[in-house]
Order: structure tokens, then sequence, then C-alpha cells
């Protein structure tokens, strides 16, 4: 090959890591070669610079590996000169990973990727930390951990490192706090020797609406897939098939077997002409422009050559084990939440009745107050064995002192006889509001939520404390709700204030991978605001130590209307 030509390659290599894995025929950690054929959406994958990406994806997309060759590409051309930072949710994660994807990819490649390798050293030749030229490949488990203290938390793992790029696999199995700890690395980020510049990349199959990479996603300008047909048209088969799955997807009529001589039953019909449209031509869309530093990508099996369209179909209308969910999630890259597991506004909306909020109540009445700052409270009656009505719910401005002043006037108002709040974070000011709401004849109980099932609620006396199952209480007023055993005041700005916060968390199932069990926990979703569905919960809790409350409105009523239907 003449020099000029070999000088343009050679370019080209160093300008697209896409170009470079496959003009130096690197093989993946399958030992397979790179090829972008059949997986032309990588492509840009592979040269978006944006300071943030995110890709919310169903499972086999190969977002991994176009980010770990791009993460290489950029330490052994020097764009990343201090290196780079790849998170998973936990060091075993972390172990895993390094075994069977970083330690194929290089021995595998030992002229393309393995000179570059400083070998020698504990520091620089270990599972979690790897020297490529002049930059250090970290690779790490980021989990949140107590300080010493037991009052706050930290991540030992992205400590004392500076990086210019880091990517966080399978987000969603991270804590949110992370993500801040993360992006204090790239403080001195230079890519390419320009000050401040810097890119974090978010990876993950999505699992719970509005949390993790789905609360990433739509933080993106969100991106889809768009093919073109040879009629001109363009179509994206993610947006078509959840408008209408059975116009999307087409059938062949000439095919009985789902792969029958490998061929596809299904196609992703052209939204122009209605023939089959592939996917090898198209180009990906932002439908956000307005949030251009942050580039989202969606994919499912829809845009895979892999992916029969009607099995995909097939399994959408019946879903394996009745479980839509995974369909949803691992199949077509969205997420997914039932209403057994995250309420929705629409049936908190439906608890509400017509009556506004006094300014005073006869009471007994219970109360439950969220402790941060700003102090959430609700306040109500108990009606039945587990039926309320809130009377009133109240967000106080206490930010300058963190005490419970104005809450004590509202226990004189509402003849509040039992109240709970939770202990921290203003342990001090809160034990002092549960000694001096003692004068106006109400019982403080703090709070403090456990992980056990064997505690209930477990009220101690001598100590004024109640400890709470936390999945346990969530589980009571997700029900509470949905089956409109409360009744709301009328709707107004703080009902819907209060409505959004009950709806901003979602039980999820996590595993113990120590103790190899199944558990179940509500995590916070949306903008993570959820006082007010912790200040319903202490409610509930609170209203089990005060009698029912009788409406005598309603009494007097019955009491003047008198039916005899025998002179009928």
């Amino acid at each position: 090959m003449p020099s000029d030509d070999l000088k343009q390659v050679e370019l080209m290599c160093a300008s697209h890591a896409a170009y470079w894995a496959k003009a130096n025929r690197i093989r993946l950690s399958n030992g397979q070669l790179f090829s972008t054929e059949g997986r032309e959406y990588q492509v840009p994958f592979m040269r978006d610079e944006a300071p943030e990406k995110c890709y919310m994806k169903a499972t086999g997309c190969g977002v991994s590996d176009a980010e770990i060759l791009e993460c290489l590409h950029g330490m052994i051309y020097g764009r990343y000169r201090q290196g780079v930072l790849y998170g998973f949710p936990n060091d075993g994660d972390m172990m895993d990973y390094s075994k069977t994807r970083w330690t194929p990819l290089i021995q595998f490649n030992p002229a393309q990727i393995g000179k570059h390798l400083t070998i020698g050293g504990k520091k620089t030749d270990a599972a979690d930390v790897k020297r490529i030229r002049n930059a250090n490949l970290y690779l790490r488990g980021l989990r949140m951990m107590p300080t010493a203290d037991g009052e706050s938390r930290q991540s030992v793992a992205a400590t004392g490192i500076h990086v210019d790029k880091a990517v966080l696999d399978e987000t969603d199995q991270m804590e949110e706090e992370i993500i801040g700890k993360v992006r204090g690395r790239l403080s001195n980020a230079r890519i390419d020797g320009v000050r401040g510049k810097s890119q974090i990349v978010y990876i993950g199959n999505p699992s719970d609406e509005d949390r993790g990479i789905d609360s990433l996603w739509q933080g993106s300008d969100q991106r889809y897939w768009y093919r073109k047909c040879e009629c001109g048209g363009w179509t994206c088969a993610e947006l078509e098939f959840f408008e209408d799955p059975e116009k999307c997807v087409g059938m062949y009529p000439d095919r009985i077997s789902r792969m029958e001589n490998f061929q596809p039953t299904g196609y992703v019909r052209c939204t122009k002409c209605g023939k089959p449209v592939g996917q090898r031509v198209g180009r990906w869309v932002p439908t956000k422009k307005e949030n251009s530093r942050r580039h989202g990508f969606n994919w499912s099996y829809l845009t895979s050559e892999n992916q029969d369209p009607a099995h995909i179909l097939h399994c959408y209308r019946h879903p394996p084990e009745n479980n839509i969910g995974d369909v949803i999630r691992l199949m077509l890259g969205r997420a997914y939440s039932s209403t057994d597991e995250k309420l929705r506004k629409e049936s908190v909306y439906a608890c509400c009745s017509l009556d506004g909020m006094p300014d005073s109540h006869d009471g007994p009445c219970a109360m439950g107050v969220d402790n941060d700052d700003n102090k959430h409270v609700v306040i109500g009656v108990r009606t039945g064995p587990e039926t309320y009505k809130l009377v009133r719910v109240f967000a106080l401005n206490d930010v300058t002192q963190n005490r419970f002043g104005q809450i004590l006037d509202l226990i004189q108002r509402y003849r509040v006889k039992s109240c709970v709040t939770d202990l921290r974070p203003n342990a001090d000011s809160a034990r002092e509001f549960q000694r001096a709401a003692i004068r106006y004849g109400c019982r403080v109980w703090l709070c403090e939520y456990t992980e056990s099932p064997l505690q209930d609620c477990n009220f101690i006396d001598n100590s004024g404390i109640v400890k709470v199952y936390r999945t346990g209480i969530f589980d009571t007023t997700h029900r509470v709700i949905m089956n409109s055993q409360i009744v709301l005041p009328r709707r107004n700005k703080l009902i819907d204030d209060f409505a959004q916060q009950c709806c901003n968390c979602v039980k999820s199932k996590e595993i113990d991978k120590r103790k190899r069990t199944v558990v179940f926990r509500y995590k916070k979703t949306g903008n993570g605001n959820d006082h007010f569905r912790n200040a319903l919960n202490y409610f509930v809790v609170a209203a089990s130590k005060v009698g029912r409350s009788r409406d005598r409105r309603f009494e007097l009523a019955n009491k003047d209307c008198v039916m005899d239907y025998s002179v009928i």
C-alpha cells in the first residue's frame, strides 16, 4: 500500500474508533472479529462526543462492546490522557466483567491492544486497574458505603482518582447518589487536551418507570433509529410498535415456522408503502433537541437482524410466564411498572372528594410528619379498621430554625392525639418536639424504618420510638390508595404535589447475592421527592393509636331523616 494511503488509513484510525477496530481486525471477547455489518446503528455510538450519553436498551445491543473499544481507542491515541473509569454496580460484577470481557479482549489482540498495556506491578496490572500507554483504566464496583460516623455515605471506589471519561454500566442497579460522586472525578478532565471537556456514559436495561436509566433517558434528546425504505419512507419500529403493534409488524404468508430456513416469519412494515423495511440503512433522529447536552439512544429487538418481529409480537401478545414486564423491558427496551408496583396520579385523584381543607377539626386526629427541612405534614382521622380521611396537608417552611414550632400550633387546631415523625435527619429537634407535644395532649412517636418484616410496627413505650417495616408500610399506603380506602380533600395545587410525591416511588425486586434471597424494596423515582408519601406512611401508623372519628354532620342528617316505607 502506498505511503500516502497508509497515512490516510492511520489518520482514519486515529479519528474513529469503529474504523480503527475494523481496520485492525480487532477480535471481541467472544473471539469474533469486530464488524458493524448488521449493526450499522453502532457506528454513531463510537464517534459521539456529547458530554453525556445514555443508552436505554434491550439485551444484546452491543453497546458495552462499542464503549469498551471506544475507551481503549481513546487511551491508545491519547484522547483520554488521565484515563477512564468503567463502573459496575458492585465488586462481584466488576470482577466477572474484567475476566469475561477485558482479559479475553487483550489476549485475543496482543499486537493491536496488548502491546500498549504496561505489565508489571500490582498498581498497573490488576483486575481493577490497567495501564494503557500513559492512561489508567479503572474497573470499579461502585457502591455507597457508610462513613465512620454513620451519618453520611461515600463511595470509596470512586475516591482518589481523576479521569476524562466515565462509563456506568448497568446503571439501574446503582444508587442515584453514585452519579454525583462519579461526576466529581471528571472535574479536571481534558479530552483531547481541551480544559473542562469530559464525558459520562450511562448504560442499562430499563427496569422501573421514572427511575435509573429511564429517568436519565427522559432528560436526554431521546434518539430513535429511523430506517430508510427503498420507497424513500422513514420508519421507526420502536415508536410504531407502541402506537399499533399489529400495524407495525407484518407476516410473510408463505413461511410457517418461526425460523424456517433461517428466515424470519415477520417483518417491520414501512409506514409509507407497507413493505418490509430493513434496518441497515438508517439514522438516529433526536426527538427532544432542547436536551442536546445528553444524547440518548433507545434500542429494541425490533432493530436486530437476529430477532424475528413475529416472535416479538407473539411475546407481547402472550408474555412468557405472564411476565409482560420482562417483554417490555428486556425485548422492547422500555421501562415498565405495573399498578401493583407504582401508584399513578389518576388513582390518587380518584380518592379526592369535594371537601375543602378546614382550618381546624374536632378530632381526634392523627398526624404524620416527614422530618425534612421543609416539614411535610399530613393530618387526618381514622374512619374504620383501615379507612381514613385526610383533613389537611401542609408543606411548612421551617428551614431557618429547623424546629417544629409551627406544627405544635397544628396539634392544637386539629386536636391531634397521636403523631409519628421520622427520627432523622433532624434528631435533636424531633426529640424536642416530642417533649413539647405532651403539653398539648399529643403523644409523638419517632419512627425508624427497618428492613426486617419481623418488626411490622413495633411501638417502644419507654423510648418513644416506633420501628416500622419500610416495605410493609409502603405496601399498606399503596393498597389504601388503590382500593380508595382514603378520602382526600378537593383537588388543588397542594393535592397535586401530594399526588406526585405519592407516585415518586416504585416497588422493586432485588437479589441479595450474599443471602441468595429475593427482597422487595421501594425506591425513589422521578425527582426523588417522596416527602408526602412518607408523611402518609407515618399518618397511617399514628392513626392506629387513635379511635375512630365520627362525622357529626352525617349523624345529624341521618337522625333527622326518618324513612317509613310501610306507608308506600
